[in-house]
């Protein structure tokens, strides 16, 4: 009786030990449209115009089960776009929130860029009328010349929110650079 139970034992063991395993996912990757670098488990999550450039990297160690229905985990932050489905950054973000963050830092720099303009043409105005003016003559440059100074200080502050700050931003937040240009 002890030897058909060791028997047994051993035998089921064995096939345990010997049973086939399933083989880890491989794990791809390829580049997008704009050079970036993307990762996925399943080769159905590659884009078909970047499936023949698409390369294994490695396997990948957790696969949900297809029944499941589990998004794999992500590799990397960025995300692969699916066909059909808009990106958005890490937050949830879309395009357009960004081209309008963008499009109003431009719209306050052409109002400032404005401005600048309306105190040289009243500079020059006073400065016409001074030509002919007879007595104590009022010093035209220095009227205007602070107002002009702190819209311009303005103006740049707003230039370097939109050439530096503004795409650093959507850079960390995973949305794409050209999002917020022109």
């Amino acid at each position: 009786m002890l030897n058909k139970r060791f028997i047994f034992g051993m035998t089921i063991a064995a096939g345990m030990l010997f049973s086939p395993r399933p083989a880890p996912a491989e794990l791809y990757k390829w580049l997008d449209g704009k050079g970036r670098e993307n990762y996925t488990n399943d080769l159905t999550r590659i884009p078909q115009e970047y499936r023949a450039n698409a390369q294994v990297v490695g396997a990948a160690q957790d696969k949900p089960s297809e029944d499941r229905k589990e998004e794999p985990a992500p590799v990397k932050k960025d995300r692969a776009v699916q066909a059909g489905q808009p990106h958005v950054d890490n937050e949830g973000r879309s395009e357009g929130w960004w081209r309008e963050r963008a499009d109003n830092l431009r719209k306050q720099i052409r109002t400032e860029d404005d401005n600048i303009a309306y105190y040289k043409e009243k500079r020059r105005e006073c400065e016409e009328k001074q030509k002919n003016y007879v007595g104590i003559k009022t010093d035209c440059s220095q009227l205007y010349a602070e107002s002009q100074k702190q819209t311009e200080w303005k103006r740049e502050n707003l230039r370097k929110r939109l050439e530096d700050d503004l795409p650093d931003e959507a850079r960390k937040a995973g949305a794409y650079p050209g999002w917020v240009r022109e």
